[in-house]
């Protein structure tokens, strides 16, 4: 996570501003980045048919 968040970081002093997490089904990890960056992750809920 903290890989993440300081390369996070490093981007967008560079002025990247937009980011997409590869999270290979482990999405805790996206979590914990996002909150480390002080995000809040979107919640998303799918419906069965």
């Amino acid at each position: 996570v903290s890989v993440a968040v300081e390369q996070v970081l490093d981007l967008a002093a560079q002025g990247v501003r937009k980011f997409h997490f590869f999270t290979l089904n482990k999405s805790d990890l996206a979590v914990a980045v996002c909150r480390s960056l002080g995000l809040a992750p979107v919640q998303q809920t799918l419906k069965a048919a």
